[in-house]
């Protein structure tokens, strides 16, 4: 059994070779007694896209499965595998959460980063990305007031969420993500060439929820963490571990490796400002 609040490390599944240096790629969660984890895969659809319709688990057919568990007695550390060659590798953790699994807390739901429990201080750390892909995508981020993605629109006094969002508020949405006031210019301009891994120090103010957003040069699209502010209304961000943030460049979907750029985003300290 599991003591109540350890720390369980999961190592992700690389979607490639592609590196992000000493940035690792895994996440902590926080599983109390009683809980436990359950890992399923979904072949060439997420999800959301197969729940469709169906009323159980059986009914989403071959597409759907769990993974199977590997696990000696009395190891800390279990081994899960599909059939169609995925693993992954989880380890209880016996030292504390630190600063980036705070950060990353909400990411089982969004990608997003909150910081609002550090208000009133400065964090640094550095941001390492890689790109294994033909097109040139820009990463930045724009302040959310939540992690449905949330934007206030002082014009109307309306609060935009994107899990409620109507078609016609899809192109104020963008502009107020994209404008000066929400924009994060310590996390802008993440841009590498096709396999170059970049690394560089940044610092952020703390306070709000942060989410990403990508410009393709190429095809001149703009995408949001929130798929129903999409053009094409398809997720292009996907975790990939704690605070790092995998891009999907082609509309529609494209192939969904997430792995066009990968942003990973490592908070060292705080300090109140």
């Amino acid at each position: 059994m599991i003591p109540i609040a350890s720390p369980l490390r999961i190592c992700s599944a690389k979607a490639s070779n592609l590196s992000l240096g000493s940035t690792p790629l895994n996440r902590d969660l926080q599983i109390t007694n009683n809980q436990k984890i359950l890992c399923f895969e979904t072949k060439g659809t997420t999800l959301q896209q197969l729940a469709v319709g169906k009323t159980n688990l059986a009914s989403l057919g071959s597409q759907f499965q769990f993974l199977t568990w590997s696990a000696q007695e009395g190891s800390k550390t279990a081994s899960l595998h599909s059939n169609s060659g995925l693993s992954i590798e989880l380890n209880l953790n016996n030292s504390a959460p630190g600063l980036n699994a705070l950060i990353s807390c909400d990411q089982s739901f969004a990608p997003v980063l909150n910081t609002t429990a550090l208000s009133d201080n400065l964090l640094t750390g550095y941001l390492s990305y890689n790109r294994e892909a033909n097109y040139d995508s820009t990463v930045g981020f724009y302040q959310v007031l939540d992690q449905n993605g949330s934007l206030f629109d002082s014009i109307t006094g309306r609060i935009l969420d994107p899990t409620a969002l109507q078609a016609t508020d899809q192109t104020r949405y963008r502009e107020l993500a994209l404008s000066d006031a929400n924009r994060a210019t310590s996390l802008a301009g993440i841009a590498t060439t096709n396999g170059q891994l970049v690394q560089k120090d940044f610092s952020l103010t703390a306070g709000s929820f942060y989410a990403p957003f990508a410009v393709v040069a190429n095809t001149e699209q703009t995408y949001f963490a929130f798929a129903a502010v999409n053009t094409d209304g398809v997720n292009h961000f996907k975790m990939m571990g704690a605070n790092t943030f995998g891009l999907e460049d082609m509309h529609g979907g494209g192939d969904r490796d997430y792995n066009d750029l990968l942003v990973g985003i490592n908070f060292k300290n705080y300090v109140p400002v």
